[in-house]
């Protein structure tokens, strides 16, 4: 085992790696890691292409009953999710073949997902993937039926889960939240784009005109997903040409773009920190989310894309350590350098549905290599651990006091 890893405080492990820069760099990754330092992977990923969370109420065209019919009903999974997350299940096969065993070990993999079926199914396909022959191009299902034996989904109930999934209660960030969209600059942003959302409120039905521009994924949502699957008999409305898709997408990213611009939200809802014992068998911990889970990982490492993650963006955090020099002295003797093997991290970003490559984010004020004690060191104001972060929420749990939900374990196959 190396001696890194034992009793190391993480903020899902990514959580500790973060700068203050507001731009970053990337570069092509090779396909392959380099397995001569690497130590450890974390793989945060979100799920893959699911049908929409919502109806809109104007839409007498793609109901309930049809997403039931074609796909079991909202917020499902589909054959395409199914598919992207094989797809990067094989990407990572080929970065880590030589690293990661060629058959499904338990003992080397965590996986941990939110409670949400899309997730935890998301999780199988990706490992499908990652352990398939060159001769299967797509995952066997159905995902729950296929999964490798012995595999074990670590989760927490919907809302209590604030490392993989934000969508918990805590009254302080969603009082920083409220002052966020209330704020005089994004009131601003929905004056300058009124027209549109104007239009969107008279031809939704949501019930507000102008449409707010808080809930303007309630019309991204569905309407995305109706794109995606227009070849199973889906149709998008007739209001809905080329140019108002357009203002719609850069609406989305826009008012994703002030999810995190408050340092206390991204320390309550993406800054939860534990403390893990890593045992020597493992290689991989990989956390099945959304894409919440993401954005709010890279906003705490400064880094903000001008487009919101898609289905089955993923960013694979790899710590290596250097090879301590070899000893040196008269005829082979004598003392070797002192070195401690220090580690350091690389952050890989897998950034489209659909492509096949990573990229390497460059981490600005870290130096490189970027060590794991620099990260720590810069970014040490957003780690917070679980009786702080209840007590920081709501100011009700007494000081020493953990209130933290214990995590359930789902073995898919026996």
């Amino acid at each position: 085992m190396f001696p890194s890893f034992a009793k190391v405080s993480w903020l899902f492990i990514f959580v500790l790696f973060a700068l203050l820069a507001n731009v970053f760099a990337q570069s092509l990754a090779d396909d392959k890691a380099d397995l001569a330092t690497l130590k450890f992977v974390h793989a945060v990923w979100r799920h893959g292409d699911r049908t929409p969370s919502k109806i809109i109420p104007s839409d007498q065209t793609n109901t309930l009953d049809k997403w039931k019919a074609k796909f079991g009903g909202l917020g499902q999974l589909t054959a395409d999710g199914a598919q992207q997350h094989f797809n990067l299940g094989r990407l990572m096969r080929r970065r880590y073949d030589g690293f990661l065993s060629c058959k499904f070990t338990p003992e080397e993999f965590v996986y941990r997902s939110s409670d949400y079926n899309r997730t935890k199914m998301s999780a199988i396909a990706n490992l499908q993937g990652l352990f398939a022959p060159d001769s299967q191009k797509g995952p066997k299902m159905p995902l729950d039926e296929n999964a490798p034996r012995g595999l074990e989904l670590c989760f927490l109930p919907q809302g209590h889960d604030p490392i993989v999934f934000d969508d918990v209660e805590c009254p302080r960030a969603s009082k920083a939240e409220d002052e966020l969209f209330s704020s005089d600059q994004f009131k601003k942003e929905e004056k300058n784009n009124e027209r549109v959302l104007t239009f969107l409120g008279q031809k939704t039905h949501y019930g507000k005109v102008p449409h707010p521009l808080r809930r303007i994924y309630y019309v991204h949502d569905p309407l995305n997903s109706i794109n995606a699957h227009k070849k199973d008999g889906f149709v998008l409305p007739e209001w809905l040409n080329e140019t108002m898709r357009e203002e719609i997408f850069h609406l989305y990213n826009l008012k994703n773009s002030f999810n995190y611009k408050m340092d206390i939200i991204k320390r309550l809802w993406s800054g939860k920190h534990r403390k893990g014992n890593y045992k020597g068998k493992e290689k991989l911990h990989a956390y099945s989310g959304h894409d919440g889970s993401i954005a709010g990982l890279l906003a705490i490492l400064g880094i903000f894309p001008d487009v919101f993650p898609t289905y089955a963006n993923a960013l694979l955090l790899e710590l290596h350590q250097r090879r301590p020099p070899k000893a040196r002295g008269d005829r082979g003797k004598g003392r070797a350098e002192k070195s401690d093997g220090e580690t350091f991290v690389r952050l890989f970003h897998k950034n489209a549905t659909d492509a096949n490559a990573l990229f390497e984010l460059q981490i600005p004020n870290c130096g490189s290599p970027c060590t794991v004690k620099k990260l720590r060191e810069t970014r040490k104001a957003f780690l917070i651990g679980t009786t702080e972060w209840r007590r920081e929420c709501d100011g009700q749990t007494e000081k020493g006091k953990a209130t933290e939900k214990e995590t359930n374990r789902q073995t898919v196959k026996e």
